[in-house]
């Protein structure tokens, strides 16, 4: 056998093995007859929404445009996020309004006996 002809084997073997791995793939079929989703992934619903320095939310939307859809999911998302920021200042205000609370009258109280005393 030549060099050219082992060459051009070689080449047309290592092509018809590329293309072979190419048409191996296969995508799940996750979808209804009517072209829904059947079940929501796991991933989606059961995640850890706080770290120890970030927040997550998730959030789904349908429009016929999906870039419209994803859009108004990232709002929906982000709206999410905003209540949870709002009622988080809503307890450390609260906390603060009661240790303040304390304070003052832990202070009253001291003065009380102060003046008392005297």
């Amino acid at each position: 056998m030549t060099k050219k002809m082992f060459s051009k084997i070689s080449i047309l073997i290592l092509l018809s093995l590329l293309l072979n791995q190419c048409s191996t793939y296969t995508v799940k079929n996750d979808m209804s007859k009517k072209g829904e989703l059947t079940k929501t992934p796991k991933w989606y619903i059961k995640f850890d929404r706080e770290d120890k320095s970030w927040m997550y939310e998730t959030a789904s939307s349908v429009s016929p445009d999906l870039e419209l859809a994803i859009k108004k999911s990232t709002l929906l998302a982000k709206a999410k996020l905003y209540i949870k920021n709002i009622i988080n200042i809503i307890k450390i205000s609260k906390a603060t309004v009661l240790i303040l609370t304390i304070a003052n009258i832990m202070k009253a109280a001291i003065m009380t006996r102060i003046l008392l005393r005297t």
